[in-house]
């Protein structure tokens, strides 16, 4: 969701550097120099809300437009060139906010979470399950659809995640004022209903609203870590073997590069960096190398 732009250039600016106010994030080496690693000129990217990796082709991504788009996506490379552009046959884009990618039995395919609730009145959210597109596709289908129910109220979440071996998917709440709440599934089994578990809660950020709320996330290739974003920073978590356990976890804070109104968040296909998108036109692609 695209936030008014009125927040001063200078507040944005200062709190992708700031460190000062996050809370229960410490500080490391571990991440090298944020940088801009293309734009995409492209102006039918003009909302870019998640991004995901392609599980077959290092250098090529995912990327789909916020709310009042239709129910597509596209394929850029590292260079910013839009490779294809992409529509959901059987799919509806109420307010499409994150997506994942995943190779599970030996498929590779493109998770789409349908999860933005700004008004909190939703009675389920939807995650559209599309395999990856064969060469000269336009139209793709949706071959599983699941429609997901929070076990409590409705709420506004715009992070997402499928879990790379398991199949297992993640949804963090937004939230702001309130700690954001994380819900997972187990693999679902085919298309159908069913009810999210709620495994507990996080705060990050600090005293600056923007810090506060989280926007997009990914699970890296290995399984062994979680990262979260908001508009002015990133947190990683180490995951246990107890994966759902991430959220006990002290986070790991993340510099990202200067962006103006950045939501989309994932990682590398092998791990060595992360990799983020802004939702304006021309749409920034940053990265984070990440010295493992």
């Amino acid at each position: 969701m695209r936030l008014a732009l009125a927040l001063p250039l200078v507040l944005l600016a200062a709190g992708c550097g700031s460190r000062n106010s996050v809370t229960g994030g410490a500080t490391t080496s571990l991440y090298g120099k944020p940088v801009t690693l293309t734009e995409i000129q492209d102006q039918r990217i003009s909302e870019s809300s998640g991004i995901a990796p392609s599980p077959t082709s290092p250098e090529v991504f995912y990327t789909h437009n916020d709310s009042g788009s239709k129910a597509g996506f596209f394929k850029f490379d590292v260079n910013g060139k839009v490779l294809a552009e992409y529509r959901v046959s059987n799919a509806k884009a109420v307010d499409w906010e994150d997506m994942a990618s995943a190779k599970l039995d030996g498929q590779s395919y493109l998770f789409f979470g349908d999860i933005g609730d700004n008004r909190g009145r939703r009675r389920e959210i939807v995650v559209y399950r599309v395999p990856e597109p064969r060469a000269g596709q336009t139209e793709v289908e949706a071959t599983e659809v699941y429609k997901l129910e929070y076990p409590d109220e409705p709420h506004n979440a715009e992070a997402f995640m499928v879990h790379p071996m398991s199949g297992d998917i993640t949804v963090v709440t937004k939230a702001g004022s309130r700690e954001s709440l994380v819900f997972t599934l187990s693999r679902p089994k085919g298309t159908g209903r069913y009810r999210l578990v709620k495994q507990g809660s996080l705060k990050l950020g600090g005293a600056i609203r923007e810090s506060r709320l989280i926007t997009g996330g990914a699970i890296s290739p290995d399984g062994r870590h979680v990262v979260l974003r908001t508009y002015m920073g990133a947190y990683e978590f180490d995951a246990p073997a107890n994966f759902h356990r991430w959220i006990d976890a002290t986070p790991r804070y993340v510099k990202l590069n200067f962006e103006i109104q950045g939501e989309g968040i994932t990682y590398a296909s092998d791990g060595s960096a992360f990799i983020t998108s802004s939702e304006l036109s021309p749409c920034q692609i940053s990265q984070i190398p990440i010295r493992r």
